[in-house]
């Protein structure tokens, strides 16, 4: 959802064995520099993935898929460019309405997690769980310092914990998915310094 030039959508389409990867986005410019359907395309054929990606224009608000469609949604830092809660609250609801029952939801953004995980509640959504982003997920944060970025890698080996990749995740038959552990993910960074403490993992039923 909001798959902009395709970082995660590409990504997520390498780790697929079967199945198919859908990016949805409006494709403009003001929500990413340089974002066009063309430019994701480009992107696709780059990436040697164009045999199991699909791009669609569409709003997140109503999005242009059947219900159930998906093992796995996944928004990256793409729903807080809606403008109102109301809004913000529609696509969460698209989001499960497209999701297979057993699917999960992963959402990564900079505000309004909160209020996502009392949307996925009220859906009936379960196992919701909220984390930080972490160092790499940074966004306006200050510029380069190599020392203190080192010191945060080695704080992240030693808690064990990959705030951006998490665990390795088996492809099924539909798209990208983990069935075994059904659940939703939420995650929200802060402005200029390390994420705020926040993720949802809640499951379909």
């Amino acid at each position: 959802m909001g798959c902009g030039r395709g970082a995660v959508l590409l990504m997520a389409a390498q780790r697929l064995t079967t199945g198919r990867a859908a990016g949805v986005d409006l494709w403009r410019s003001v929500d990413q520099s340089g974002n066009s359907l063309e430019a994701t395309r480009r992107n696709v054929i780059a990436e040697g993935v164009a045999d199991r990606v699909e791009l669609h224009t569409g709003d997140m608000t109503a999005l242009p898929f059947e219900d159930n469609s998906f093992d796995v949604v996944v928004s990256s830092l793409a729903i807080h460019n809606i403008s109102g809660s109301a809004g913000r609250e529609k696509a969460i609801t698209e989001a499960v309405r497209v999701l297979r029952p057993g699917g999960r939801l992963m959402i990564a953004d900079i505000r309004a997690t909160r209020q996502h995980e009392a949307q996925l509640a009220k859906l009936g959504m379960s196992e919701v769980a909220r984390r930080r982003l972490g160092w790499r997920f940074w966004w306006g944060g200050p510029g380069r310092n190599p020392s203190r970025d080192r010191h945060q890698a080695r704080m992240s080996e030693l808690s064990g914990h990959d705030p951006v990749h998490g665990p390795s995740r088996r492809s099924t038959k539909g798209h990208v998915a983990d069935r075994a552990e059904p659940a939703v993910a939420l995650d929200e960074a802060g402005r200029g310094g390390f994420p705020r403490n926040l993720v949802l993992r809640p499951a379909r039923r």
